[in-house]
């Protein structure tokens, strides 16, 4: 009969495979890291981006997707050690989702009871009215009208001191006129530094649709934080103090509805309040000229230093005379992004809405690539010059993979972008003779953007589907 000293080295070893298995599981990771790899799980920022794009609005179309809470929820489930963990981490719990779904309220409770003292990020859209909406039959008699309580409502009745700790605000909604919501944007928000408000249209045929005009002074006049504000189909007073300080401004109204515009003058003003904006986008709202004075200089403000502006946006003109008086009024040395919408106006030359004053990011001396897009049809011009570093060896690809759109969207250090775009939507059919215009048009953007052939190396040109589609060549 064995001894019972004979297993003893087996029990040995066996309790050291068990300690080697046990330090080496992912629960006794340490604390710091496995917080660090939680946060990783977590919605991105629902703050502003910097950057714009013509007609890319604060929709948040895709957004509840990329953003949900379920990973970080699951992780809490894993087991006892994750779950303390996820629990005590107070930012983990900090972005909070309102919808306009059955199951927001009491997440929303729970989320903020464990985000402790954190700063809110919120984000309220409605979800199951926009799956109806484009989803379902238009003569449904049943169709989905909206929650008797409207998301902002419920949450507010929840967390009835939320703007005292908000950081960020994404509102993408309808708003019915039955409804007070002014109410909820007139409370201090010391803390707020980004505001975005989509009053959502898209649902609704009624071209007389009620403008949403928010409070006067809006969040009490008290937005120190604020820096990033975007506010579309709402109405807000150009004059109002909440234009301050400011990195990133958006204003867009519906285009259906009566226009508030503001001036060239004013809007210089608003820039001079805001020393280092980046973003400037301004839709179917101005800038305008006084009637009569179109292009008077003394009727103008000085030439206005903004010498963080990246990106301007001007789009719904219906004259080019308030874009060229505001842009001449300008010192912008780091600007890189410049778009123009117009409704319908026949243009031949870039120099109809962009002045010569004008001044780019001098790095734009040194783009070696130039991408020219004419479509007559949409009534458009887009051109793009960038830097491509060790674009020789790129160029000596097999032909058939490359590609200098591709290059500028991934490989690319530096751009800069001039977009002539027209906004009149309800006309997409353009006289004959219109063609022969977007070409002459086309090659005036070319020698703007061209000042110093010699650095051009790459040149892709896009134009109708009987033209090629895409022409790249060295450059002599």
């Amino acid at each position: 009969m064995a001894e019972e000293s004979d297993f003893e080295p087996e029990r040995q070893g066996a309790a050291q495979t068990f300690q080697r298995h046990e330090r080496g599981h992912i629960s006794c990771l340490p604390l710091e890291v496995l917080t660090d790899t939680f946060a990783h799980l977590l919605p991105e920022s629902l703050a502003i981006d910097d950057i714009i794009s013509a007609h890319e609005l604060e929709s948040d179309w895709c957004l509840h997707r990329r953003r949900n809470h379920d990973d970080i929820i699951h992780i809490s489930h894993v087991c006892r050690s994750w779950r303390s963990i996820c629990l005590t981490t107070s930012p983990l719990w900090s972005l909070l989702w309102i919808t306009d779904e059955d199951c927001f309220a009491p997440r929303t409770e729970e989320f903020v009871n464990r985000s402790g003292n954190m700063t809110l990020e919120v984000a309220v859209r409605d979800e199951i009215f926009r799956k109806k909406d484009f989803l379902s039959n238009k003569e449904d008699p049943n169709s989905f009208n909206g929650p008797l309580i409207h998301p902002l409502l419920k949450f507010f009745s929840l967390v009835p001191h939320a703007l005292q700790r908000m950081k960020t605000l994404r509102v993408c909604s309808r708003f019915s006129p039955t409804q007070d919501f002014t109410s909820y944007f007139d409370k201090p928000a010391p803390l707020l530094e980004s505001f975005a408000l989509y009053v959502d249209s898209l649902s609704t045929d009624d071209i007389e649709t009620t403008t949403h005009i928010l409070p006067s002074p809006l969040f009490g006049g008290s937005t120190p934080s604020l820096r990033k504000l975007s506010i579309h189909g709402a109405d807000v007073p150009w004059t109002s103090d909440i234009f301050k300080n400011l990195t990133f401004l958006c204003i867009c109204r519906d285009e259906r509805r009566e226009r508030n515009d503001v001036s060239v003058n004013l809007l210089l003003q608003i820039l001079e309040n805001c020393p280092e904006i980046v973003s400037l986008e301004i839709g179917f709202a101005g800038p305008t000229l006084p009637v009569g004075d179109r292009m008077n200089e003394s009727s103008l403000t000085p030439k206005l230093a903004v010498s963080f502006l990246k990106n301007i946006n001007l789009y719904g003109m219906r004259g080019m005379a308030p874009v060229v008086a505001f842009l001449s009024r300008l010192q912008t040395p780091r600007l890189q992004t410049l778009i123009v919408g117009h409704l319908g106006l026949s243009l031949l030359s870039i120099d109809d809405f962009l002045p010569q004053t004008v001044t780019f990011d001098p790095r734009s001396n040194l783009c070696n690539c130039i991408g020219i897009d004419v479509d007559p049809g949409c009534g458009w011009v887009i051109a793009e010059q960038f830097i491509v570093d060790d674009l020789e060896t790129k160029m000596t690809l097999d032909p058939k993979y490359f590609s200098l759109r591709w290059l500028q969207r991934t490989k690319s250090s530096f751009k800069r972008r001039i977009n002539c775009l027209n906004d009149d939507t309800g006309d997409f059919e353009f006289p004959e003779g219109i063609p022969d215009d977007f070409r002459t048009l086309s090659l005036t953007f070319l020698q703007r953007m061209c000042p110093s052939p010699e650095t051009i190396r790459a040149l892709t040109i896009r134009g109708s589907d009987s033209a090629l589609d895409e022409l790249a060549f060295e450059g002599g």
